[in-house]
């Protein structure tokens, strides 16, 4: 499931739990990324182009440039390391040119026989002082946050049991 931003608004009791539970464990993915496709060539080998439709703020931590983006780039379920400059592209890497609006990576694959997604989503899940929650058998995944916050958040909650749930 391509989700976003799923938010509980009650709790449950002690006799009477919420329970969020896949139909077969292990087989329900709710992922924060959309799939990017029709990709341009450029003149550079293995190397293509894509229009960026994000504007995103950088988050005012402190450390290095990369640090402080959101951005982020999945081809095949592998995460491509960004780079600051074009000319530092390289296998598996990726440059965002916000100016031109443009996506460039470089991958040593045909770009038709791959999957590319850019986690969007800020929150995956959302419970904020709610009680008696189980959560069982789902997989999260790209989720993107801030770089000090959380995709799946039980924020102030009491009484969360999860079981056999992964976070990718």
């Amino acid at each position: 499931y391509r989700e976003s931003n799923l938010e509980l608004h009650a709790s449950g009791t002690v006799d009477k739990p919420i329970i969020i539970e896949a139909a077969v464990p292990g087989q329900t993915t709710i992922t924060g990324s959309v799939p990017f496709t029709d990709w341009t060539a450029t003149n550079q080998p293995n190397v293509f182009v894509h229009d960026w439709p994000y504007s995103w703020a950088k988050g005012t931590y402190q450390g290095n440039d990369i640090a402080k983006r959101k951005d982020m780039v999945i081809v095949d379920g592998s995460v491509l390391r960004p780079v600051l400059k074009m000319s530092k592209l390289d296998n598996n890497t990726y440059y965002l040119d916000e100016a031109q609006q443009k996506l460039f990576i470089r991958i040593n694959k045909k770009i038709d026989k791959v999957d590319v997604e850019i986690p969007q989503a800020e929150k995956l899940l959302l419970s904020n002082d709610h009680q008696y929650i189980i959560m069982r058998g789902l997989n999260f995944e790209n989720a993107n946050p801030y770089l000090l916050d959380y995709g799946v958040d039980f924020g102030h909650s009491q009484h969360v049991l999860i079981e056999d749930t992964h976070f990718r």
